[in-house]
Formats: C-alpha cells, sequence, structure tokens
C-alpha cells in the first residue's frame, strides 16, 4: 500500500481514527487551528526559499490558509481566533525569513516529494486490489504467492503484487554547515528541551531523510530542526514567536532501520483494513488512550461511543481524496503504461 507518515502514525495512535479518515473520508466541520495554522507556516517558508521574496512567502502562506477553509463551517465566534492565526502564520513566515536572510544557505530543491518503494516488502496488496483488480476475488491473487514458492505458477503476477511505498512531501533540502540537510520546520508551545529531546529518536524525520536518499540519490548528513515557537493557550501576548534552531544527524544505518520498521508497521495497517472489509469488524479497533490527545477531544469520540460505530447524517463532511490517494492511480498508469503501447 501506500502510505505517508500521517497515516502511518494516525493508525499507530487510533486505528479506528485512522479508519475513519483514510477510509470513510470523514472529515469534521471545524477547522483544526494548529494544523491550519502550520500548513500555512509550511507554505509560506516553502515559498521563500523558492522566490527569496518575504512578501510573496507571507501571502502564499495566507492563500493557503483561507484555501484550507473554504467550504468548512465557521461560526462568526470562530472568525477573530481563525484570522489571528492567518496574521500569525505571516508574521512567523517573515520573522524566519529575516532569521536566514544573508546566511551561506544554498537551497537545493525548496521541498522534495517522493514515493519509494520499500524492501522486501512485495505482496499481494489489497488496496491496489481493491482499487485495480476487482474483478478477480483478492483470495486468488493472493495464492499466486504460494504457486510461486511451489514454483508451480505459469501466469504472469498481477498487478496487485506490490511493494508497500512511502509518500511524502519534505520541506527545504539546503547546502549548509558543510554538509547537505533537510530543513524541517515545527511549530511548537510545549517546553521548549521537551521538545527538542525527542527528535534524537524521531521516526517521520528520518523517514523523510530515507525518501530523500531513495528519490533524489543524495545520502543528507540529517536535519536541521528550526523550531517556531508560538505562544502558549493562555499566554496574554497570542502575536508572540520565537526561534530555536538544533541540528541532527542521522547515518545509513539509521535510515535502513527505519525501512524496516516502516514496513512491519505497514503490513499492520493493511491487515487490518483488509480483514475489516473482509467481515471482520474488529480487526480495526479503538484505542481509548488517544481520545483526548493534545487536550483536545478526538473529532470522533461521539461516533465511537455508538454501536454499530456510524455517522450520523450531517454529522462529518466529505475530505476530497488527498494526495496518497491520488498516488495510486499515478503509480497504476506509470506501471500500465508499456502494456498500453504494446
Amino acid at each position: 500500500m501506500i502510505v505517508n507518515w500521517s497515516r502511518l502514525s494516525n493508525f499507530g495512535k487510533c486505528p479506528e481514527r485512522a479508519w475513519n479518515w483514510d477510509e470513510l473520508h470523514l472529515e469534521a466541520w471545524a477547522p483544526q487551528l494548529p494544523l491550519l495554522q502550520g500548513g500555512g507556516f509550511h507554505e509560506g517558508v516553502a515559498q521563500y526559499f523558492a522566490t527569496h521574496d518575504i512578501k510573496q512567502a507571507q501571502a502564499a502562506a495566507e492563500d493557503h490558509m483561507r484555501k484550507e477553509l473554504e467550504g468548512q463551517m465557521i461560526l462568526p465566534e470562530e472568525r477573530p481566533e481563525i484570522e489571528r492565526a492567518i496574521a500569525w502564520s505571516k508574521m512567523a513566515v517573515g520573522r524566519f525569513a529575516e532569521q536566514y536572510e544573508g546566511q551561506p544557505v544554498q537551497v537545493l530543491w525548496p521541498e522534495v516529494q517522493f514515493c519509494v518503494p520499500m524492501p522486501n516488502s512485495e505482496h499481494c496488496c489489497w488496496e491496489f486490489h481493491k482499487r485495480f483488480c476487482g474483478d478477480v476475488p483478492y483470495s486468488e491473487h493472493a495464492s499466486y504467492g504460494s504457486a510461486i514458492q511451489q514454483q508451480a505458477s505459469t501466469e504472469a503476477k498481477p498487478l496487485c503484487w506490490q511493494p508497500h511505498y512511502f509518500r511524502g512531501k519534505t520541506d527545504a533540502v539546503v547546502q549548509y554547515l558543510g554538509g547537505i540537510w533537510l530543513f524541517e520546520h515545527k511549530t511548537n508551545s510545549q517546553q521548549l528541551e521537551m521538545f527538542i529531546k525527542k527528535y534524537f529518536l524521531d521516526a517521520q524525520v528520518t523517514g523523510y531523510l530515507y525518501g530523500i536518499w531513495k528519490s533524489m540519490g543524495v545520502l543528507p548528513s540529517g536535519f536541521i530542526l528550526n523550531i517556531i515557537q508560538k505562544p502558549h493557550k493562555n499566554a496574554k501576548d497570542q502575536m508572540q514567536v520565537g526561534f530555536a534552531r538544533e541540528p541532527f544527524q542521522r547515518c545509513k544505518e539509521d535510515l535502513e532501520a527505519f525501512a524496516l520498521e516502516f514496513v512491519t508497521q505497514a503490513n499492520e495497517y493493511e491487515r487490518a483494513f483488509r480483514d475489516r472489509h473482509l467481515g471482520n469488524e474488529f480487526a480495526v479497533v479503538r484505542r481509548t488512550t488517544s481520545c483526548m490527545d493534545y487536550s483536545r477531544q478526538c473529532p470522533y469520540f461521539s461516533k465511537c461511543q455508538r454501536h454499530p460505530k456510524e455517522a450520523l447524517e450531517g454529522e462529518f463532511a466529505q475530505r476530497e481524496p488527498d494526495y496518497v490517494e491520488k498516488a495510486y492511480q499515478e503509480l497504476y498508469d506509470k506501471l500500465t503504461k508499456g502494456e498500453q503501447h504494446d
């Protein structure tokens, strides 16, 4: 299957929450301000590294945030908070750009998008089969593996026999401090020391380095964590912004270990979704320790209290397909291109 880090991480925290978003496409009506703010900042910084035009970068941040809000149900009392979040993101983009003006940073790629196959993971992929091989029973294509092991197969390998793919989009990759680094931008309102410490083992950024390595043929030295410090939610001045910077190295062994762990997690993820589709309702479980993560109630909290766990009419919006889902068709077109020309 094709997986990005957000999906894999959400599945690890709560498979039922992942099912609601990934499979059912259920999206909360209310905007998630922390995600909106972080997305706007990332878009603005990417524009800055591409153009070195601060005003253009700030406009890109605002445009991204307002586009994300299109079609969402916004209450009048929520509007001032949203406008403040947009203003903060624009200000933070400008202040960030000032931090790097005049420094010897050579931008190699303003961002990197990748979709790379993961090692030793070829299997009968449920997601590929569901999309492109639905006229053949899944069990029939899954049995191809046994035929190979018995050296008894004379048929062509089904299209749904694919590896897992890691899909991702990174911040800028730069030449800096005598090496090639990924700039990883993170907004934060937590205690700074503990926030920084978790990145010694952070799998998401390690995975991004793996994606850069395999897609661009460049093994980065590591990543530079650019922390954009937001005010605490109870702070009187909600327009404060601070910055910190910390480099983290990763070796080749770190990236190879990430790939093996990724495959193990993707196997669990795909197996749970496949078995639920095939009739086992409890193959996808609720992990109730995540219901109030970050002091916010999960948007599916009420839905999960029902039997069966079904959404009420109008309770959620139907989200648009994301770049992971679009990647299936892109990969299918690439895989079948040769056949179409025969």
